[in-house]
């Protein structure tokens, strides 16, 4: 099957599409040295299938300068979450980084583990999680993974379970822990508040977050964990788009979260974390799924096997 694929390896600036055409794209062709002008190229496709990643989401301005004033800065998401990096600045400066007050906004897996990192890289004497629920476990099932997209998996789950397991204890015991920072050992300096206000769209102000935020005590380092949001002003933009000889902006662009279709265009898909399938459980959950797992290579499989059986049908009926 590989024998058949013509790859092309560059950049896509431009796509243009309509109903009596192939899409076609502008590239600019990657690896070629140090030339003066780019080599560029233009692709013709049926199908057009977008994967362009997507940007971690930051704080409300408002949100920033309220908790600055209390002392707080923010921690690159990227930073937080990759302990290589983390450990990197922690080296470089580790009067700034080490046994300093962490707040995590968002208790998915990402933030789960910018907790994590904070404790067992930056020996952070607390860390506070804030998030508008309860965290999220996924939990095998015959066959399945009840929330697949959205639980915890893995040693990060392993690890929030402890935190959560402790946090519960601590209600009702009064004894100390001798060990680590200010006699917390490092599970007991998590605490995970499941009450906090909604903030996750950038639209928001965040005061509300803030304020609570500083009324519990507040932090050193802030650390957004969201979720994530197209952008174009990446390191490799989106491409522009225009359907029909309409332009169409990517960035707000609505979709089909069942099939990846991308709102107003014919054959132009949507996959990943910037337009995440929307998958419905066995027992009726509903929920993104991202991530390059299993279950996406199936979702661009039934993509393909849709966009066929559907041009099937108009032959057959034409």
């Amino acid at each position: 099957q590989l024998a058949r694929v013509n790859a092309v390896t560059g950049v896509v600036t431009a796509l243009r599409g309509s109903h009596a055409s192939a899409w076609e794209g502008d590239i600019v062709l990657g690896g070629r040295g140090r030339e003066a002008e780019p080599a560029r190229r233009v692709v013709r496709a049926r199908r057009v299938v977008l994967a362009p990643g997507a940007a971690p989401r930051r704080p409300p301005q408002a949100m920033l300068s309220a908790l600055a004033a209390g002392g707080a800065q923010l921690l690159e998401f990227d930073d937080a979450v990759a302990p290589h990096r983390l450990r990197q600045l922690l080296a470089r400066d580790p009067k700034r980084f080490a046994a300093k007050r962490f707040v995590v906004v968002g208790a998915s897996h990402s933030g789960m583990l910018a907790a994590r990192n904070a404790v067992t890289i930056c020996n952070a004497t607390s860390v506070d999680v804030y998030n508008p629920g309860p965290v999220r476990l996924a939990e095998e099932r015959d066959g399945w993974i009840k929330l697949d997209g959205t639980g915890l998996k893995g040693d990060v789950r392993e690890w929030a379970v402890e935190v959560l397991r402790e946090q519960a204890a601590s209600k009702t015991d009064d004894e100390t822990c001798d060990e680590g920072t200010n006699g917390r050992g490092a599970i007991g300096r998590v605490t995970v508040h499941p009450d906090a206000p909604r903030t996750g769209d950038a639209a928001a102000d965040g005061t509300e977050l803030a304020h609570r935020i500083l009324a519990g005590g507040g932090g050193d380092w802030l650390v957004w964990a969201t979720g994530f949001e197209r952008q174009q002003d990446g390191s490799v933009p989106l491409p522009r788009v225009s359907w029909s000889g309409a332009n169409l902006d990517l960035v707000s662009a609505a979709y089909d979260g069942r099939n990846g279709l991308i709102s107003g265009t014919e054959r132009l898909h949507g996959i990943g974390i910037a337009f995440p399938e929307w998958y419905t459980d066995p027992e009726g959950h509903t929920e993104p799924r991202v991530g390059y797992v299993n279950s996406l290579v199936e979702h661009v499989g039934r993509l393909i096997d849709h966009d066929s059986l559907a041009s099937k049908a108009v032959r057959q009926s034409s």
